[in-house]
């Protein structure tokens, strides 16, 4: 017997303990500094970390962290740019999620303003600064209970009922939540009940989110995905209509339409994904992309059309979007 590390291990912690990769970007609203997520991999601690770093986009200041937790992700700028949030665990417990705001170019730490029990993804804010939307799983109360043995029997009436990675998720929807940037509200959910939430894109007007959800009776049957509107007074009106399935959304400046990557078929997988527009109101859908070979390999590579949100130039001229092409990435304007 030998106290020396293994051929293996010594690999392994040349290989993956080297490990470190930058993601999430975020530009600040003058275009002047970007930020991003930091992950490294600690091979003693077998854990990843995350850090979210900052840099000037000219060059003159070289890339810095800027906070100091473990599992610090997803950075938002607030529209006057004076704000940044982010998402971690900070909380007494490690397993929830929080949300916190950092002062950006003037004094101040960063506070909580939400904590979540199961993950918190999408923070957006408001055109006003003064509201943060994001999405998170809401949990049934049997999920109270002081371990899993004392928790109350599962009725399934879905055939879409857990997901890889996920565990069960029919008894935790993913919802729309909206909170207070200076954390003296709690979260409210703008979207309660069994459906499914993806997505979180603001009207100008800040008077609703935009997201994409399976919210009619049969989605687990047709696997169709609709594009919502959700107001801040509670209202819930559909942008789509069950027609295929319809994600990542985005408006346009002007308010008057929504951007969104899908396809019209919500039978067949893996296919073609497009970028397609519809107004805000509803209508008639026109696809921007459908000329490009682009090409899905949903199965291998994920969507085709990028992981990002498609941005807009303007209310009326083009937009881009990334797209993968014969296995090679590619941002476009349409």
């Amino acid at each position: 017997m030998t106290n020396e590390p293994s051929r293996h291990a010594a690999i392994a912690t040349q290989v993956i303990g080297s490990i470190v990769q930058a993601g999430s970007v975020a530009l600040s609203p003058d275009g002047r500094t970007v930020t991003f997520v930091v992950v490294r991999t600690d091979i003693a601690g077998n854990r990843v970390t995350s850090q979210i770093w900052a840099a000037a986009v000219d060059g003159s200041t070289p890339p810095a962290p800027i906070t100091a937790g473990d599992h610090d992700a997803q950075p938002a700028w607030s529209p006057d740019g004076r704000w940044l949030a982010f998402t971690g665990k900070r909380g007494s417990d490690t397993t929830e999620a929080t949300l916190h705001v950092l002062p950006i170019g003037h004094a101040g730490e960063a506070r909580t303003v939400a904590t979540m029990p199961d993950g918190l993804t999408q923070p957006r804010w408001s055109p006003d600064g003064k509201l943060i939307a994001f999405t998170s799983r809401t949990r049934h109360e049997r999920y109270s209970a002081t371990s899993e043995a004392w928790q109350a029997p599962r009725k399934i009436e879905r055939f879409f009922s857990r997901l890889e990675g996920q565990g069960w998720i029919y008894d935790r929807p993913s919802h729309v939540y909206v909170v207070r940037t200076d954390g003296t509200v709690p979260p409210r959910n703008l979207t309660p009940g069994e459906f499914q939430h993806d997505g979180v894109a603001w009207t100008p007007d800040g008077t609703a989110i935009v997201t994409s959800a399976q919210r009619h009776d049969t989605w687990d049957l047709d696997f169709a995905a609709d594009i919502y509107r959700v107001g801040l007074d509670g209202t819930i009106d559909e942008v789509t209509h069950q027609t295929g399935v319809y994600q990542r959304p985005s408006v346009a400046p002007g308010g008057s339409v929504v951007a969104f990557v899908g396809s019209d078929d919500s039978s067949t997988y893996p296919q073609n994904t497009h970028i397609g527009i519809v107004p805000i109101g509803g209508g008639e859908i026109r696809w921007l992309s459908r000329a490009m070979e682009v090409v899905s390999m949903a199965m291998t590579y994920g969507v085709s059309a990028g992981t990002c949100l498609s941005v807009w130039r303007s209310s009326t001229a083009a937009m881009a979007a990334s797209a993968n092409r014969f296995g090679r990435s590619h941002t476009r304007y349409h």
